[in-house]
């Protein structure tokens, strides 16, 4: 047999092949277990349970979002490739500096987000601007910087994921976490 020759692994009959293939004692019982899937044709596919560290990640993320949502912060939304705070998101970060002012304790992280539209480079420093916008302005409004801090994600973390204008309005935004 040659290499190339339409034979799988130059062997020359089916049998042959068939016996290269055969599971061992310890991938039959791997076979018979609830965390493999079936697929045609005898192949196996192994599945993977979550992790205790990402468990325990999702878990903090989850009350961070709580914590966030009780303490009544609101996302700011940016028009299409700015960083300029609108009206609105004046008016929002007015009510999130006095909601600050009146918890000490309270620091928050403000993410920079993009839609999906761009280059990722460009959106890593576009959503970095947002973050800072916001910082900026909150710091401006009375708000210790050292209880801020910003991070970007560009277009990794959208919170929706369709192709339409409000689904990109949605991911345009900087968004406050408390910590």
């Amino acid at each position: 047999m040659e290499p190339g020759d339409g034979t799988p692994f130059g062997s020359s009959t089916e049998e042959e092949f068939g016996a290269l293939v055969q599971p061992t004692p310890d991938q039959r019982e791997l076979m018979d277990s609830p965390h493999v899937e079936r697929v045609p044709e005898n192949i196996v596919v192994a599945k993977v349970e979550s992790s205790d560290a990402i468990e325990e990640q999702l878990a903090r993320i989850h009350e961070d979002e709580l914590a966030t949502a009780a303490a009544g912060l609101q996302d700011i939304y940016f028009e299409f490739d700015s960083w300029k705070i609108t009206q609105e998101g004046k008016d929002l970060l007015e009510k999130n500096a006095n909601l600050l002012q009146d918890d000490a304790d309270m620091n928050l992280l403000i993410e920079g987000h993009c839609d999906q539209r761009g280059t990722q480079a460009y959106n890593i420093v576009l959503g970095k601007k947002r973050a800072i916008a916001i910082r900026d302005y909150l710091v401006a409004l009375g708000v210790e910087p050292s209880r801020l801090s910003v991070v970007t994600y560009g277009k990794e973390k959208p919170f929706c994921t369709d192709s339409t204008e409000f689904c990109y309005q949605e991911n345009r935004r900087g968004h406050l976490i408390v910590q």
